[in-house]
């Protein structure tokens, strides 16, 4: 993915980053970011560019990241369901039985979900976005 947008606000080796809408996603209605007029998007980005203030800048984020956060956060919760029910099911519990241990493993999977959230945020290197180069203002393609 690679996108462009406004530094807001520069910190250490990080930036945060305003980002540009195209003008093709204003009005196609294929998501709600286009409709979101007055919502702003802000990413916090690995500073690589030494971008400052007000520049513009070309962000990229690793290849794969959204599918492996897609993968985590529905993948594996859906996994510990049908787990949790195919356990009652074996057991030859009742149906609520079934269901109870099928939402217990749906409750594990959200705890498990948030201590690997905490390990994504900690490992920047690998899932961070990352700021790569700055854009002259007369190239910058998006509107706020």
């Amino acid at each position: 993915m690679q996108r462009q947008g406004l530094v807001t606000e520069v910190k250490n080796d990080l930036v945060s980053v305003q980002l540009l809408r195209h003008s093709a996603c204003s009005n196609c209605g294929g998501c709600a970011i286009g409709k979101a007029e007055s919502k702003t998007q802000i990413v916090t980005a690995l500073n690589k560019a030494n971008a400052k203030e007000g520049q513009y800048v070309e962000l990229v984020m690793p290849k794969g990241t959204i599918a492996n956060a897609a993968l985590i956060a529905y993948g594996i919760p859906l996994v510990a369901l049908l787990t949790g029910l195919l356990i009652g099911s074996a057991l030859e519990l009742t149906q609520l039985q079934t269901f109870g241990i099928g939402l217990i493993g749906l409750l594990g999977s959200f705890a498990f979900n948030r201590f690997f959230l905490e390990r994504f945020r900690k490992s920047k290197n690998k899932y961070q976005v990352v700021a790569i180069s700055i854009v002259d203002k007369e190239n910058v393609e998006g509107v706020f």
